[in-house]
């Protein structure tokens, strides 16, 4: 990464810091209240973690296609090829197995396995059950001392929390509506049958909505999938033969290419933990209470009866006038314009829902599968 990319995102910065960054960080761009925390060491995570976004994202209707085409472009403008790998496998329909938490509902919306752009990327959602009493916030929203916000709250504040909201930032006193409860969310890992996938780089970006949903988009890296990065580790070890770190590394990686081979699917644990906000310190970084969202992805990618990717409103062609002919003959009113309109995502919404799959009007692998069974049903 330049510098010039972190001046872009983050204002003027040190040179020493840049060259550090520079070393870790693969691609940065950030708004003024935007962060994306690369996850390598326990320093850059406590530096990078105090930016904060106050973005607008809408549960069902958006997800990682207007994440990576509004809020973080650097792979479109720097590296497309990933960008294409992230988008050609996105899953939206995701097997999940419900996190039994009291005070959160929290899910993994959108996935993609890509495995041609060394990327799993994974975008975890979450709000409140009880939005009239608590208010739920990423961790990395409270700047704990004030040391990163304005210099005169700096000096006025040093001593209290800060918390950034879409409203700007201040004492979380203030911040926070009278009566509520102040909950803030962590979550960084991804587990395959008990091994991190912390194995590479990965990074994290984690912002608020105006729905008051917490947005977690987590990317780790999957070259050790690949034989020549296998190699290059194994070479690395034989020049640092007392690097236990690296060592452990690499048995983790050849355990996890052992389990993925031939497989077709793949089963994840992501942890979290969730705190109640308080002032003080002690309870504040060690009252968290713990918890789990485990999902299952496809590693076939998200291809479809079509041969192509998943539909969504918005899209145009032959295969989203296709999808329209297949939801006539099933009888659902829609017309083959060629173009994934409001009334084509009335008519998903109702198909899925008939079919018991969640109803957000995205075609997805699974709704197509169905569809497509159902129309050549109905056509016997």
């Amino acid at each position: 990464m330049r510098s010039e990319d972190l001046d872009r995102a983050l204002g003027a910065t040190p040179q020493s810091f840049a060259e550090r960054m520079d070393q870790t960080l693969r691609g940065l761009k950030e708004e003024k209240q935007m962060k994306r925390a690369a996850l390598r060491t326990v320093i850059l995570v406590t530096l990078i973690t105090l930016l904060l976004c106050a973005t607008a994202f809408a549960l069902v209707n958006q997800g990682l296609t207007w994440y990576y085409n509004n809020r973080f472009t650097i792979y479109q403008e720097r590296e497309p090829e990933k960008h294409e790998a992230i988008m050609r496998n996105l899953q939206t329909e995701i097997s999940l197995t419900p996190a039994d938490d009291p005070d959160i509902e929290i899910a993994i919306t959108e996935a993609s396995w890509a495995p041609e752009g060394d990327t799993l990327v994974l975008c975890l959602t979450a709000a409140p059950r009880d939005p009239s009493h608590t208010e739920l916030y990423p961790i990395g929203s409270l700047d704990a001392d004030g040391a990163y916000g304005d210099a005169e709250l700096r000096d006025e504040y040093v001593m209290e929390h800060l918390l950034w909201t879409a409203d700007g930032y201040g004492p979380v006193e203030e911040m926070i509506a009278p009566g509520k409860q102040l909950l803030l969310l962590d979550c960084s890992d991804v587990y395959v049958d008990g091994i991190s996938l912390m194995l590479g780089d990965a990074s994290y970006d984690a912002f608020i909505t105006e729905q008051e949903t917490v947005q977690f988009v987590l990317e780790f890296s999957l070259s050790f999938l690949r034989d020549n990065y296998m190699n290059a580790q194994r070479e690395l070890l034989a020049e640092q033969p007392d690097n236990a770190y690296l060592a452990q590394c690499i048995a983790d990686m050849e355990q996890l290419r052992q389990r993925l081979a031939g497989a077709t699917s793949v089963a994840l644990t992501i942890p979290y933990t969730l705190t109640p906000y308080a002032e003080d310190d002690t309870l504040l970084y060690d009252n968290g209470r713990s918890g789990e969202v485990c999902c299952t992805l496809s590693l076939a990618g998200a291809e479809t009866p079509t041969g192509t990717q998943t539909l969504r409103e918005g899209d145009a062609g032959e295969n989203v006038a296709a999808l329209q002919e297949l939801l006539a003959q099933l009888g659902y009113t829609v017309e083959a314009s060629g173009t994934y309109d409001a009334q084509t995502v009335a008519a998903v919404k109702a198909f899925q829902e008939r079919s018991g799959l969640r109803a957000d009007g995205i075609a997805g692998p699974d709704t197509q599968r169905l569809l497509f069974a159902a129309a050549a049903s109905s056509a016997d």
